[in-house]
């Protein structure tokens, strides 16, 4: 699996599903690039909800951040939580861009 350049969020958890079973779960978010044909995204991996990353786009560096996050929420959504190693429960984190 090739890495993603300029890595912003590289985040580790747990993700518990329905029947109470966990399984790894790691995200990682580049900064911003843009496409000319397309405009401004991140490229995200996260081998729990598929193994070919995902590129989200946005009106600008920054809402391509945002989304992702809500992206990810939504997901994981009615399939799984997110928990630390003492299964506390944890949210997607913000992905922030500044330059």
């Amino acid at each position: 699996m090739e890495q993603l350049k300029d890595i912003i969020l590289d985040f580790r958890a747990s993700a518990k599903d329905n029947d109470g079973g966990l399984l790894p779960f790691h995200l990682q978010v580049s900064a911003p690039d843009y496409d000319e044909g397309r405009g401004y995204f991140c490229e995200v991996r996260c081998p729990y909800l598929r193994e070919a990353p995902f590129m989200i786009f946005g009106a600008d560096e920054q809402q391509a951040c945002e989304l992702v996050t809500d992206f990810i929420d939504r997901m994981l959504e009615g399939r799984a939580i997110l928990v630390d190693e003492t299964g506390k429960t944890l949210a997607v984190p913000t992905v922030n861009w500044r330059k």
